[in-house]
């Protein structure tokens, strides 16, 4: 997931926005694993233009089905999935 790419585009939209009130609900489990813009670069962006991000953390814990691409087609695997407390509270 590209959270701070998201939530940077979020912040693009809302910047100039002239509405009393300016929020982000960002749902997630908090792994970041792509992207040009760090989570926290993104949340500070927002903080700057007073925009405020509630972040909900989605997904389970454990290992969940998941599509890989292999040399013999899509082939479905379980994958460790996660949630990320931890960079959902630094982004809110």
């Amino acid at each position: 997931t590209a959270i701070g790419n998201g939530l940077a585009t979020a912040v693009a939209r809302l910047k100039e926005s002239q509405a009393i009130s300016r929020v982000v609900i960002l749902l997630t489990d908090g792994e970041n694993h792509r992207g040009e813009v760090a989570p926290l670069t993104a949340a500070e962006i927002a903080k700057t233009y007073g925009i405020r991000v509630y972040t909900v953390g989605v997904g389970s814990i454990g290992t969940a089905p998941y599509p890989v691409q292999t040399p013999f087609g899509t082939q479905v695997q379980d994958m460790e999935v996660r949630i990320d407390e931890g960079m959902l509270r630094q982004i809110a």
